[in-house]
């Protein structure tokens, strides 16, 4: 049970969980928010079409730990950001069947 400030609903009222203020424990405030900068894991993928670029959609929507992804058709570039690692995710997209490897 955490103390919450009084910008919550009622004032110091003992709750387990208040997402729009920051929690004191021991007179430290402590954030709330995620970090700002998510690790990036960029490959250059060969996809000929909007369905190639739609498998590789498929599998990276159902991979663990992946917040969010961009895909150009046009640059055959993948950008993953996430809780991942380079190597799950060139594993991951390589089972599309298209030839897949990191840019950076």
């Amino acid at each position: 049970v955490f103390i919450v400030s009084r910008q919550c609903y009622r004032p110091l009222v003992a709750r387990k969980w208040c997402p729009s203020v920051p929690v004191r424990q021991e007179g430290i405030a402590v954030s709330l928010q995620k970090p700002a900068i998510m690790p990036e894991v960029v490959l250059r993928v060969d996809m000929a079409c909007s369905g190639c670029s739609g498998a590789v959609e498929r599998v990276l929507k159902k991979m663990p730990g992946v917040e969010s992804y961009d895909i150009s058709l046009e640059q055959q570039k993948v950008v993953v950001r996430g809780d991942v690692t380079p190597q799950a995710v060139l594993q991951t997209v390589s089972k599309t069947g298209k030839k897949t490897e990191l840019m950076q």
